[in-house]
Parts: C-alpha cells; structure tokens; sequence
C-alpha cells in the first residue's frame, strides 16, 4: 500500500507548477461535473505524469488499471477556496473484475488503490491527511479496505451505487489549494475502474457555482429576483 506520493511523482509536479508560475488558482472547481457540453469535458484539469483518465458520456472522469499493471491515472486541479468554504465533496464509485489471473486464495498482494490528496500547490505538502505520513485524505484499496482523514464525513451511500466523500476544508477557506486524485496500480491481477463525478465546494448556505458558469448564474438570479444556485447533478 502506497500512502505518500512517490517521490518522483512529487519532484515531476513541482517541476510543473513552477514551470508555468505560481499565479495559477482560480476561484473554485473549474468544471467539476466534467460536462461533455464543453469542447473538452476535461477543462480545468490537469495530468502531470501517468496517464489522463477520459471522460465518459455520462460525464464523468474514468480512471482504469488493467491486470497486473502499475500504470498512474491522475487529475489534479489548483485553485482558491473561496471565503466562507466549508466542504469539498466528490462522487466516486470503484468496479473491480477480474484480470483471469488472480487467485484469491494463492494470498492478498497489494491492491490497487484510488486516492485524493489536498496539497500546498508550492511545497506539495498534504493540508489535510489521514497522518503526518500520509498524504491523503481519503484512499479506497481495489478490496475495498478504505482509509480517512478525521476531517472525511462519514460516506453516503448515493441511489446508483456512487460514494459522496465529503471534506471539512474550512480550516482553509480563502486559501490556494491543489487537488489531485490519483490511482495506483498495484499489478494485482484485477481490472479496476472508478468513475469521479461532482467535484463540489460548499459554503455554508450554498454550492459555490463554477467560474464558468457564474455570468449565466447571476443573470438567472437577477431574472428570477430570488437566490437560486447553481445545484450539483444528483446521482
């Protein structure tokens, strides 16, 4: 079980960060729902090594491991948590089937393992972990062994069989942030899939709209004369 960033994979991201400066964040998730109405339902996103998970038609990101592989399949995302945050939530859910060659009695291996990381974007390191040497928040093992941070809300078991993870981030609101999903092949014999969906920060009244959404947000507030919001696809 791997629990911090390979070491090359932290000196691969920083090189990245720095290359294309320090003045990157943005107010909000840019594109968390990865909507195939963009002409590439990737926006916002970013891969700094390994593979690029693609989208689906059901917009949603599609990390894949096939059989005994030890492929990396990573998004990552920087920007601000705006003021008044106080959660960061995404929808996973984790399919296994089998590589035909894995023989659950011969003995557990390590698993492969879909991750998430909210990291200092400058230094990489972890802003909230599960413990002081390990940088995630959250991982789930391709056995389903799961593993959290204090600050996870317990899991909610959504209507179509996706996980909604929830964050307390309001320790860091109004601060600059990098969120990266990440999903390690552990060359287990298994074909695991997840699929990301809703990437969402809350306030504490509302959904935070994405920036690309705000103009058509606040002229359908104005139209209407109420406090509508932009409200997150319900699984």
């Amino acid at each position: 079980m791997i629990n911090r960033l390979p070491i090359f994979v932290r000196a691969l991201t920083l090189l990245a960060i720095f290359s294309i400066g320090s003045n990157t964040a943005r107010g909000g998730i840019i594109n968390g729902d990865f909507s195939t109405a963009l002409t590439d339902p990737a926006a916002g996103w970013a891969t700094t090594f390994g593979l690029e998970p693609p989208v689906t038609e059901s917009e949603q990101a599609k990390f894949v491991i096939d059989s005994f592989s030890d492929n990396l399949v990573q998004l990552e995302q920087e920007f601000l948590l705006p003021a008044g945050a106080t959660s960061l939530s995404f929808d996973y859910q984790f399919l296994t089937e089998s590589g035909g060659f894995f023989d659950p009695f011969f003995g557990a291996p390590p698993f492969d393992i879909f991750q998430a990381s909210l990291l200092d974007p400058v230094t990489l390191d972890a802003l909230i972990s599960i413990d002081p040497s390990d940088d995630r928040f959250f991982g789930i093992d391709a056995d389903r062994s799961t593993f959290s941070a204090i600050e996870v809300d317990t899991p909610e078991l959504l209507s179509n069989g996706f996980t909604r993870i929830s964050l307390d981030v309001s320790s860091l609101a109004s601060q600059s942030v990098l969120l990266d999903f990440l999903f390690l092949g552990e060359d287990d014999g298994l074909i695991s899939t997840v699929l990301l969906d809703n990437v969402t920060i809350t306030t504490a009244s509302t959904v935070v709209p994405e920036p690309g959404a705000l103009a058509v947000w606040v002229l359908f507030s104005v139209t209407t004369m109420g406090g509508a919001t932009r409200r997150r696809r319900r699984l």
